[in-house]
């Protein structure tokens, strides 16, 4: 199923590019089920501890979803890295694909487009739609680990995730 949402429309034409100089096709997307943004740089010490927690789900995610039509998940990073030696070294710890360093632009309106203010951000789309689910998936990876993706698609999670009221306080 390849989604009726553009994805170069938001992330430009421009491949993708992973880890080992791999390049991804931006519509390629169009082929899981949510798409997740991750507004993040190795600079930051928040970030350094979310993104190996991130890439264990991801990678069992990956690995339990290659049955599954469409996929279940993908992950895009986004850089707020200094220098293209910050980020190809954050890459190099990450097993999803990222905006191309040389493509400020395109970073700077995904952060305006989805008010990010704070780092590390995960916003979690609907690959299929290009609708907004949560602006707060670093909470929904908080709370339900490799079953986060799913839980991103289950309407009464997302009332919950996305209330400014605080649910979850013990």
């Amino acid at each position: 199923v390849m989604s009726s949402f553009e994805w170069s429309s938001i992330l430009g034409k421009k491949n993708l590019v992973l880890r080992n100089n791999v390049s991804q096709r931006v519509d390629d997307l169009g082929f899981v089920k949510v798409v997740g943004l991750y507004f993040s740089a190795h600079w930051c010490p928040p970030c350094r501890s979310f993104t190996p927690k991130l890439a264990k789900f991801y990678e069992k995610i990956s690995k339990e979803g290659m049955v599954e039509r469409p996929m279940p998940l993908e992950i895009v990073f986004v850089s707020s890295d200094r220098d293209k030696r910050s980020f190809d070294k954050y890459l190099s710890q990450m097993p999803w694909s990222a905006v191309d360093f040389s493509a400020r632009d395109i970073k700077d309106k995904l952060a305006a487009k989805f008010g990010v203010r704070g780092i590390p951000c995960l916003v979690l789309l609907d690959a299929q739609t290009g609708e907004l689910l949560t602006k707060n998936g670093r909470k929904l990876v908080t709370l339900y680990g490799s079953d986060f993706a799913r839980k991103a698609l289950d309407k009464e999670v997302l009332k919950k995730v996305n209330s400014p009221v605080n649910f979850f306080t013990s």
